[in-house]
């Protein structure tokens, strides 16, 4: 991990040399300001706990890609190579979230996050921990090793930690060479005045909501006598419950406030100034955490695509540079992490508007593909057609020279059609297979991923309560299993029904929107049709109820095993829960991704037919994972009603139809 920095200063760097000349193999402890950090901060201070929570949170929501670097193109691999699985469960203790969530706030907190990376005793897999910043030391080394070895102290038992297995991401410290510095330190005095403004608003309360004050009379009084007298005044008008009581002077007593009022303190205005400074060195829009007074932006929206453009994805560009040169390497340099900036909602309509202005500019040939594809973050193609200009349904490049071919001569008596005249499916148009190609990885990228996810999150919480029913129902039974005894089909297929309508005419309208840009042109088109109707209502019938007789026909094998086998209540509940487990992760996926192409491939099909496309090229994935009944269909032509229903060909399918214009 350190070649680097060896490097760096293999030329006897006299800055360097003096650094380590006073600190080699002297432990440098992490600086002592991080308890009060943690506890006068993110304990006792609500804006300092609403910054670092959003923003942790934020950036652990956020999914990770995995993508491996080949001669000509780059390919996301899918969620069974070992580094995902890691990434998923770093530990056997916490999940991916819980994970990334503590180190992001170890980070926002001290300005210092350590990740160890470890094999397991038990089943010799890496795993990943998120340790206390406050319990490590570093002892640092000579040029050579700049960082001799970590030390983690947990109450007095020190653990010495070899340099390469611990990660040490750092907020830039101008007075520490070896820690980062922490937000709260730039704002330590704004919390201080915030925490204090509250305790005195409190205090204020339990007096009465008024300040302190001075019991007065022209005569001596003892010292027992004037006790006795600030004891009652307290028990009688001191607290919140005593507040509004009247105050009764005894005869000769007078008195008289000193404190000041909060008018006079500007407590009020004090307070809201420094929850806008602890906003501010955390940069994250004062709204967001509560400050409606002084609102930065039109609306709530606004904000929180704010936050993620100026505040989380910087911090998620910083991880995973950290992440891809410690840990990604150790599978391979060719690998590298991603995070999937376009599964972020609050971003999602600004992707969209730049998804399609980039492939209008495209098609109406102001920019080239690679232009496009740059600006999108995509690697460009190595090929010269995707530098060049295309002009619309021709696809001929615009810089090229006009043909010198002689001109057929024009039969007089059969008069030309004017181009005007032409419809859509007599125009010619020529795709190269980078062309479609593209078109294919942009159908992905756009429309079919973020639609799977969609319908993986909804098909959780439908799962969930199909398999608490399931345990009910179970818990007495002891005979053979019978399919009504395990849940009544009809009611959940009712219920799947109704989610997925809503899916369904979203993916259509996505398909819709997708074969408008790729033609060029406008076409109205209404989702509330007949075709539509006809070919939900089919959608919502036999597939639907696939679905849960698919799963119903698991439950009741696995069920009726188990009271073969003489299994108590206990095992038979553990056999639901593996069956739901499946339900929930792989089969999901692939309910998610069938009825994705299904409902988009549909969506393209009657917007051709719109139109006036006659013909549709099939076409699929050209990768290794494609399969041969799918390959042995590509490129094939089928006229526009005969290709309703050919896709998708099978669960999990990939393929897509292209528009086919000929002359």
């Amino acid at each position: 991990m350190f070649e680097w920095l060896k490097k760096l200063f293999s030329k006897q760097s006299r800055t360097y040399n003096s650094i380590v000349r006073f600190t080699s193999g002297q432990a440098v402890w992490t600086p002592k300001d991080y308890e009060n950090f943690a506890k006068e901060g993110y304990r006792n201070n609500v804006y300092v706990y609403s910054c670092v929570r959003l923003i942790a949170q934020s950036c652990a929501g956020i999914p990770w890609l995995l993508y491996e670097k080949k001669k000509d193109k780059i390919e996301e691999l899918d969620y069974n190579h070992p580094l995902l699985k890691i990434w998923k469960r770093p530990n056997p203790f916490e999940g991916f979230g819980a994970w990334f969530e503590a180190m992001v706030s170890y980070l926002l907190l001290s300005g210092n996050t350590y990740i160890e990376r470890t094999l397991s005793r038990a089943s010799e897999k890496l795993e990943l921990y998120t340790l206390r910043p406050d319990r490590m030391k570093i002892v640092p080394g000579n040029q050579n090793n700049p960082i001799t070895r970590y030390e983690y102290t947990v109450n007095g038992s020190i653990t010495p930690l070899e340099p390469e297995l611990i990660l040490h991401i750092k907020y830039f410290n101008p007075l520490n060479d070896f820690y980062g510095m922490s937000p709260i330190e730039a704002s330590a005095r704004s919390v201080d005045h915030n925490n204090e403004a509250r305790k005195w608003n409190v205090s204020l309360l339990q007096n009465s909501a008024q300040p302190s004050g001075i019991l007065s009379t022209d005569q001596t009084l003892s010292e027992e006598t004037r006790r006795i007298l600030r004891e009652q005044a307290i028990e009688l008008y001191g607290g919140s419950k005593n507040a509004g009581n009247v105050f009764v002077a005894e005869a000769g007593l007078k008195f008289q406030p000193t404190g000041l009022s909060p008018v006079d303190m500007s407590w009020l205005e004090g307070s809201k100034l420094s929850a806008r400074e602890i906003a501010i060195a955390y940069n994250v829009a004062p709204e967001l955490i509560g400050d409606n007074s002084s609102k930065t932006y039109s609306n709530y929206g606004e904000a929180r695509k704010a936050l993620y453009q100026e505040t989380v994805l910087p911090l998620m560009d910083y991880l995973k540079d950290a992440f891809n040169n410690w840990l990604v390497p150790l599978w391979g340099d060719n690998l590298y992490l991603d995070y999937d900036k376009d599964s972020i909602e609050a971003l999602q309509e600004d992707q969209d508007r730049l998804y399609n202005r980039m492939f209008g500019a495209v098609d109406r040939g102001i920019i080239t593909r690679n232009e496009a594809r740059e600006m999108l973050g995509f690697e460009a193609l190595k090929i010269p057609e995707a530098d060049r200009l295309y002009i619309p349904f021709s696809l001929t490049p615009i810089d090229e020279e006009e043909s010198e071919e002689e001109p057929i001569e024009e039969s007089p008596e059969e008069p030309i059609e004017e181009e005007t005249g032409k419809s859509l499916s007599q125009k010619k148009t020529i795709f190269s297979e980078e062309k479609l190609a593209e078109l294919w990885e942009y159908k992905r990228k756009r429309y079919w991923d973020p639609w799977e996810k969609k319908w993986k999150k909804a098909l959780k919480p439908y799962f969930d309560e199909q398999e608490k029913e399931v345990l009910k129902n179970i818990e007495n039974r002891k005979a053979a299993i019978r399919k009504e005894d395990i849940y009544e089909v009809e009611q959940w297929n009712k219920k799947l029904r109704k989610l997925s309508k809503p899916l369904l005419l979203e993916i259509i309208k996505g398909g819709v929107e997708a074969a408008i840009n790729e033609l060029g042109i406008e076409v109205a088109w209404n989702i509330d049709n007949p075709r539509v109707d006809k070919w939900i209502k089919e959608e919502l019938g036999s597939k639907i109820q696939g679905i849960n007789d698919t799963t119903l026909e698991q439950l009741k094998v696995t069920l009726q095993d188990g009271i073969d086998l003489g299994e108590g209540v206990d095992d038979l509940a553990k056999r639901v829960r593996e069956t739901f487990e499946d339900a929930k992760g792989y089969r999901a996926e692939v309910i998610a991704r069938t009825e994705t192409i299904s409902a988009f491939t549909e969506g393209n099909r009657q917007l051709y037919q719109e139109a006036g496309v006659k013909q549709l090229q099939f076409y699929t994935a050209t990768d290794e994972r494609v399969c041969e009944e799918c390959y042995s269909k590509h490129g094939n032509k089928y006229g526009i009603d005969e290709a309703g229903g050919i896709i998708p060909v099978h669960p999990q399918c990939r393929c897509t139809w292209i528009a086919v214009m000929e002359e």
